[in-house]
């Protein structure tokens, strides 16, 4: 689970990151939104892998540096989908240890329809 001492302190190995699955609306152009997605998700200084299906998209961000994701990391990406109106639905997860199996009983998700 998260630690905040490991990121403000930078000691430990543990990098965290969180998973982000969306739900696009059946009027959307999917690759018009994974470009904005990406788009983004790279400003903001992470990364994203995943994939989907036309309609939804399921990933894992992380930092591109070799700091952890921040609340403050799930808090802007959840408003960046929260405003896109190509979004139906979102959940944003909880920060995990990004190199460990994932664990539902982990996470934590924010859900909103735009």
């Amino acid at each position: 689970m998260y630690d905040p001492a490991v990121e403000l302190t930078g000691s430990g190995s543990i990098r965290y990151g969180f998973e982000v699955r969306v739900r696009l609306r059946a009027s959307a152009d999917p690759g018009a939104f994974i470009d904005r997605l990406i788009d983004a998700v790279e400003v903001g200084g992470l990364s994203l892998g995943g994939g989907g299906r036309v309609d939804h998209f399921a990933g894992f961000v992380a930092r591109m540096d070799d700091l952890s994701a921040t609340e403050a990391d799930r808090t802007w990406l959840g408003a960046f989908l929260v405003a896109d109106a190509d979004v139906e639905h979102h959940e944003v997860g909880g920060l995990v240890d990004a190199d460990a199996e994932p664990d539902a009983a982990d996470h934590k998700t924010r859900s909103g329809a735009a």
